[in-house]
């Protein structure tokens, strides 16, 4: 019987929620919490790349938990994912995304370089904030 990986985070999610699967400076990352975080930032993201009308996203995090979340999401809803690099200067970012031919770039809130400059107003809620590219 093929099982894939999305099967087996659910199976694990299902019998083990509150087991811890990788563990680092950042905290605990569980198989319930990563199922969680990964349906929801898929939706989102599948959203976002169908607005931009791309098969992909473009990620700027440097939170090993968020990537995590990020790599399952992008798996269960099937779209390419870019990391693209944190910066403070616009230009750059979007130099970046057109070298990556990226139209949209979700940005993790938490993330210092990104927090201050691009996202000074941003809601609270952790996750990211849609940026749609403008036309260069």
């Amino acid at each position: 019987m093929d099982v894939s990986l999305t099967d087996l985070l659910r199976q694990q999610a299902k019998n083990n929620p509150e087991r811890t699967y990788i563990r680092g400076y950042f905290g605990k990352v569980s198989y319930g919490k990563t199922l969680r975080q990964a349906r929801e930032l898929g939706q989102f993201l599948a959203l976002s790349s169908r607005i931009a009308g791309s098969g992909s996203v473009g990620i700027c995090t440097e939170s090993p938990d968020y990537i995590v979340y990020t790599l399952w999401a992008t798996i269960f809803v099937d779209i390419s994912l870019v990391f693209l690099p944190l910066c403070r200067d616009p230009d750059v970012m979007l130099s970046a995304m057109k070298e990556a031919s990226v139209e949209v770039v979700h940005l993790d809130l938490q993330a210092d370089a990104v927090e201050e400059s691009v996202a000074p107003d941003s809601s609270p809620k952790r996750h990211m904030q849609l940026g749609l590219r403008h036309k260069l």
